[in-house]
């Protein structure tokens, strides 16, 4: 089989075309469209430039020899979009031949094939987004029947839907906990700022009840209240508080309208 426009306008999108010698997220000096000296002829040496069309012939030329590899060790029927998925799989990995991927293909478990694509999402030991939306495009490619076939069972099974790269529970929990500590650290931060404006206005209204109960004759229960600077801050910040309750309830109901 040769690769088909779906699956060049994949590799395409997610190479890109650079016409000056790069570094790749390994390391690897790259140029064209993700071509590396260990993929055909051209090596490629710091600083080298090409054209487009040179580009073009050495992407052509890399293209045949993945899909040699894929057709050579795949040993079951594929269709064209899963024969295109696999081929840009080789492409960014070069992997398929040693890959568990490969094993449970030609073993038929046809249903496992998508989430072994979600495997392949790590350059060393780090997780790279790039990566993972790769192998989601590819697994979408895989699943999606070719102009007049219908879908397997297997894969009704997952149309409509890619796997999620895997992930321990511990590292879900603990995204999870992140969250909840950068919005708690929110709300601390908020009412941190809060209870200052509060104890500042108790600051002022004790001493402006002082300056009153100088001056004024005030009833017996006002005098009282001025004469116990603990009763008048409870007093305050009760109101304070109430008022910020108020505050916050007005703006949940504002965001659930």
């Amino acid at each position: 089989m040769r690769l088909g426009s779906n699956g060049e306008a994949l590799i395409k999108s997610y190479e890109k075309l650079r016409l000056v010698a790069y570094r790749d997220s390994k390391g690897v000096l790259t140029i064209g469209w993700g071509h590396t000296g260990a993929a055909g002829e051209l090596q490629v040496t710091p600083g080298l430039r090409i054209t487009e069309e040179e580009a073009d012939r050495q992407f052509a030329e890399d293209i045949r020899k993945f899909e040699s590899i894929v057709s050579r060790c795949v040993k079951v029927q594929l269709s064209q979009n899963q024969f295109d998925a696999l081929v840009s799989f080789e492409f960014n990995t070069g992997e398929l031949v040693k890959s568990t991927l490969l094993k449970k293909l030609n073993a038929g478990r046809m249903r496992e094939i998508p989430s072994e694509f979600m495997k392949w999402t790590h350059s060393g030991h780090e997780e790279l987004r790039g990566l993972e939306l790769r192998r989601r495009a590819e697994v979408r490619l895989w699943l999606k029947p070719d102009e007049g076939q219908e879908l397997s069972e297997e894969e009704h099974d997952h149309s409509g839907s890619t796997p999620d790269a895997p992930r321990s529970k511990g590292m879900i929990r603990s995204k999870i906990g992140n969250s909840s500590l950068v919005i708690g650290a929110g709300a601390a931060m908020e009412t941190v700022s809060q209870v200052r404006d509060t104890v500042q206005q108790v600051a002022d209204t004790k001493q402006a009840a002082q300056d009153i109960s100088d001056t004024l004759p005030l009833t017996g229960a006002v005098n009282h209240i001025l004469s116990h600077p603990n009763i008048l801050i409870m007093l305050v910040i009760a109101i304070a508080a109430g008022a910020i309750w108020y505050w916050r309830r007005q703006d949940m109901q504002e965001d659930g309208a």
